[in-house]
């Protein structure tokens, strides 16, 4: 179960998205949706509603140069796979640093967040770059660990990450999630040269592609 500060807690959820609720074209007109876009959030999703602030009034905390308030996102899905690239359009969109709690059909649920940056001129009604994205099933009980709310956010983010970030660089959070991405590709074209190399048939090329598997399984080590 997941579970945010009752203190933060809204007294009754925003919803900003129902099946034939009034101001859905409003709220698929301010993301600049594509009608394809719109179609998939309607299959996938049946509801999307903000659950949580957390922010100076509601914690105390002090707002950050960058994070001045953290919305908590509840999305209900009506099937157990969905297009998470939807779900990163939307975070795109939505102008809110934002986590999300997936709650999928039988009681399941997840927590997701996307590390991203603000753009510094809204593109498209793409308000951030997204990154990563970092998503567990774990139980969590969130705690709030920080002196503002840049930290809290980054403090998120670095406990969903644990299992993918790398701890040697000094709490660098962008420098962390840039590794992490450098080390998946890395990673990826091992996998592609692995299977070239057992897929030759000639010996002289099938060791040429082992070099340079070689190199890469080197560079994935160096990094790690």
């Amino acid at each position: 179960m997941i579970q945010f500060p009752d203190y933060t807690c809204l007294p009754t959820p925003h919803v900003l998205y129902r099946p034939h609720k009034k101001g859905n074209r409003d709220f698929f007109d301010n993301l600049a949706l594509s009608k394809q876009e719109k179609q998939e959030l309607r299959d996938q999703i049946q509801l999307i509603q903000i659950t949580h602030q957390i922010d100076p009034q509601t914690t105390n905390i002090p707002a950050g140069k960058i994070v001045k308030q953290i919305m908590v996102i509840e999305i209900y899905l009506n099937q157990q796979e969905f297009t998470t690239s939807l779900l990163e359009k939307l975070d795109e969109r939505l102008s809110l640093y934002t986590v999300f709690i997936l709650k999928f059909p039988l009681e399941k649920e997840e927590l997701l967040v996307h590390y991203k940056e603000t753009l510094a001129k809204e593109k498209d009604g793409k308000h951030f770059k997204i990154f990563r994205r970092f998503r567990t099933q774990e139980d969590y009980k969130i705690q709030f660990d920080g002196d503002n709310l840049d930290q809290v956010y980054e403090m998120l983010i670095k406990k969903m990450g644990k299992d993918q970030l790398q701890s040697k660089l000094d709490g660098n959070l962008k420098e962390s999630v840039e590794l992490a991405e450098q080390l998946e590709k890395l990673e990826k074209q091992a996998q592609r040269l692995k299977k070239q190399m057992y897929a030759e048939k000639s010996m002289r090329k099938q060791m040429e592609v082992k070099k340079d598997y070689q190199t890469v399984l080197k560079q994935i080590q160096e990094l790690k």
